[in-house]
């Protein structure tokens, strides 16, 4: 940390919606909406705060790796943290479990989130459509998004032909 930042952060942050929080943490819920842009919208989940935090641990050069849930992808209360990615273009890769379960016991709908300090142009995302396919031999959906194409809105990872597809019902609107 010497150096301005760590050179990796990986983890599973802890899922934890704050309406569970305000229970036994109330004054830790007010602090978070005050001190962390994620928190800011809507009854987040904890774990935004980490992806926020996470990337500001870095090193200029430095790299994220989480396991999370993929629902700020497309929830109101993601749009902050949607914000903050997509202006700094920080996603490397992302995998996207769907309704594949990562976790035996728990009905967690995931993802893999890799970030970057340094922005990134394009970043490459992965579908995986059966969770055991994917764990032997890697078999998944793969492509590529331009990280302008990113905002607040809610992400929809589009690409190969489903994207000519829609960009078609797009134009024809």
């Amino acid at each position: 940390f010497a150096k301005g930042g760590f050179d990796a952060v990986i983890g599973n942050p802890p899922y934890i919606r704050i309406q569970a929080m305000k229970e036994w943490a109330p004054k830790e819920v007010e602090f978070y909406k005050k001190k962390y842009v994620a928190a800011s919208k809507g009854n987040y989940d904890i774990y935004v705060i980490f992806i926020e935090n996470g990337l500001a641990l870095l090193y200029q050069s430095g790299l994220l790796g989480f396991i999370l849930p993929h629902k700020f992808f497309n929830s109101q209360y993601g749009e902050p943290i949607r914000n903050i990615l997509s202006q700094g273009g920080n996603i490397s890769h992302i995998t996207h479990f769907g309704d594949q379960q990562s976790f035996g016991g728990a009905t967690t709908y995931t993802c893999l989130l890799f970030l970057s300090r340094t922005n990134q142009r394009n970043f490459g995302i992965e579908k995986v459509t059966n969770i055991d396919d994917w764990i032997i031999s890697k078999k998944s959906e793969n492509g590529i998004i331009d990280s302008s194409s990113l905002s607040g809105a809610e992400w929809n990872f589009i690409f190969g032909d489903k994207a000519k597809v829609f960009a078609k019902i797009n134009k024809n609107q």
